[in-house]
């Protein structure tokens, strides 16, 4: 979707035409998804906090002017969103919650104040010198939150094996992404 075609199904939406806002979240969905995904830390803060923003994207769609693209405005949102969302489950953490999935979510909460375009496209360059394989690996491990057991059991290997992997892996990647910051 172009960003003429967004600007009229958004005055539609301003002007009272609910369904509009079906055709602007079907357009919008997967680039705020790939957004948050990249910045948070689980899948399932990706679900909750991509729920929260088309929430509240439609709750202040009224304020939306012309003045950019509807998509940085909606990411915009997204952002803020997760910010919340990391500072809020960091503190839970410290009120007895998980300790780990605390620290998890101040560090991703960190890395998106900090973190820049070039720090994104460091990282999808570094992404691209590991196998398809070990790519699959750290997803199916940080992003879909598989346990290390699960993970060997299914590809047929030990415990000890995809724990090192991982391991060898993330430092491969901080490695990287280091000497992409001093290039």
């Amino acid at each position: 979707m172009d960003e003429q075609q967004a600007d009229q199904l958004v005055a539609e939406v301003q002007a009272g035409r609910k369904e509009s806002f079906r055709a602007l979240f079907l357009a919008f969905e997967r680039p705020v998804r790939i957004y948050l995904s990249a910045h948070a830390p689980t899948a399932d803060v990706v679900e909750e906090v991509l729920q929260a923003t088309f929430v509240a994207c439609y709750e202040s769609i009224q304020t939306y002017e012309r003045r950019g693209t509807f998509l940085f405005w909606l990411k915009g949102i997204a952002r803020i969103r997760l910010l919340k969302e990391l500072h809020e489950r960091t503190r839970h953490a410290g009120l007895g919650g998980d300790a780990l999935d605390g620290l998890v979510a101040a560090a991703a909460a960190e890395q998106l104040d900090d973190a820049t375009g070039e720090d994104h496209a460091a990282l999808e360059r570094c992404l691209a010198g590991i196998s398809p394989t070990l790519r699959t690996l750290l997803k199916q491990r940080y992003v879909e939150r598989r346990a290390v057991k699960d993970l060997a059991v299914e590809l047929g290997r030990t415990e000890t094996w995809v724990s090192v992997a991982l391991h060898r892996t993330r430092a491969f990647l901080r490695t990287c992404l280091s000497r992409r910051r001093l290039a």
